[in-house]
């Protein structure tokens, strides 16, 4: 079957119409249904419908198309540009108290790649999503202190940090922990 752009185009209306009353994760949902169909261009609509409700997951899937060029023109700038609305959304989020969006927000100051690199910011962040009890933050910041990576590496702040995701409930963060007491980092060797 041969598709027009005329009829591109008049489909990526009836999406979006149709899309306009659901809720953003749907309509997230159904922009990732269109990719695996090799439908970026209609799924990009969706993205960018979604991102304009403050979905910023749909903001940064947005940005990293147009940072890479999938399914639309390269643009560096239209990048940018969403990676910083991503990062608004995030940090009103965030201030809201949403853990799991400082989190997020933390991750993009990390290494530079969406935000210019605050590795201060980012640990604060980071942190501060532990600290309200989301074990992905209490991981993060824990692999951080374990690594030396953009803080002074501190192993037993990294152990204190994996205790907290273990108690959390996180698999990753008892793992961790586990491995902390078996090498006697951080914490008193305790092979039990």
């Amino acid at each position: 079957v041969l598709i027009t752009s005329a009829s591109v185009l008049a489909l990526a209306i009836v999406i979006a119409s149709l899309a306009f009353g659901l809720p953003t994760s749907t309509i997230a949902k159904r922009a990732d249904e269109l990719d695996k169909a090799h439908h970026y261009d209609l799924g990009g609509i969706l993205r960018n419908l979604a991102c304009r409700r403050g979905d910023w997951n749909a903001c940064g899937d947005l940005a990293y198309m147009f940072a890479f060029g999938k399914g639309v023109a390269q643009n560096d700038s239209r990048a940018d540009v969403l990676y910083l609305r991503k990062a608004d959304l995030l940090s009103k989020a965030c201030d809201w108290g949403n853990a799991k969006a400082c989190c997020h927000l933390g991750s993009m100051y990390m290494d530079g790649g969406d935000l210019e690199e605050d590795s201060s910011r980012a640990m604060t962040l980071i942190e501060k999503a532990c600290d309200m009890g989301y074990a992905e933050g209490c991981i993060s910041a824990g692999s951080m202190y374990d690594s030396g990576r953009s803080v002074t590496k501190d192993y037993s702040r990294a152990a204190a940090l994996y205790s907290k995701a273990c108690n959390a409930g996180s698999a990753e963060g008892c793992e961790k922990l586990a491995d902390k007491y078996e090498l006697g980092e951080g914490v008193a060797k305790d092979d039990s």
